[in-house]
């Protein structure tokens, strides 16, 4: 998992037989852009409370990189990763993974998608409460995708997602924090 990682075409993607390894690629790919998210959103913070805030955020989404690292190799190991993936499924997994707001093919780093599946250029974020819901926005949707996931891994997968899905809360927490102080 690295940086090509976030070249992966969702659509190509779904349209072959399931594999949750490659699944946790396209995670990887998401929390890559994630710490380039938080370091952008850092560099254009209004107070030093809030830029600390998004560096520390962007800290902790590079070890979620290295946690999906982890995660890879133990599903290597692993024989049978989970359940088989049913077409209704594969479809909601397509739908919850092409409306994060990270992943939307060929998009810059500096864009995001905002709500109403419209694009947001960074450049664009004039307050900290803007930055604090687009960055709630990315933690929600980050939450709900690794909760699915987390029923095609075996168990000591699951356990990692478990954490990565609490960390993830934990996120949510501190956003809510700043965005309660506004």
């Amino acid at each position: 998992m690295n940086e090509q990682a976030e070249q992966i075409d969702i659509r190509k993607f779904f349209d072959e037989e399931f594999d949750v390894k490659k699944f946790i690629g396209i995670m990887a790919a998401i929390e890559v852009k994630g710490v380039k998210f938080y370091e952008a959103l850092a560099e254009r913070a209004a107070t030093p409370e809030v830029k600390d805030l998004f560096l520390l955020l962007a800290g902790e989404e590079k070890q979620h990189i290295k946690d999906f690292k982890t995660l890879a190799r133990v599903l290597e190991n692993e024989l049978t990763p989970g359940e088989s993936c049913s077409l209704e499924e594969k479809e909601f997994l397509r739908g919850i993974v092409s409306s994060h707001s990270f992943f939307q093919k060929g998009a810059a780093d500096a864009v995001v998608m905002g709500p109403s599946f419209t694009y947001i250029n960074l450049a664009q974020v004039n307050t900290a409460r803007e930055a604090l819901e687009l960055a709630l926005r990315f933690e929600r949707d980050s939450i709900m995708v690794f909760q699915e996931i987390e029923n095609y891994v075996c168990d000591a997968g699951k356990e990692i997602l478990k954490d990565l899905i609490a960390q993830e809360k934990g996120h949510v927490r501190k956003l809510m924090h700043y965005f309660k102080e506004l």
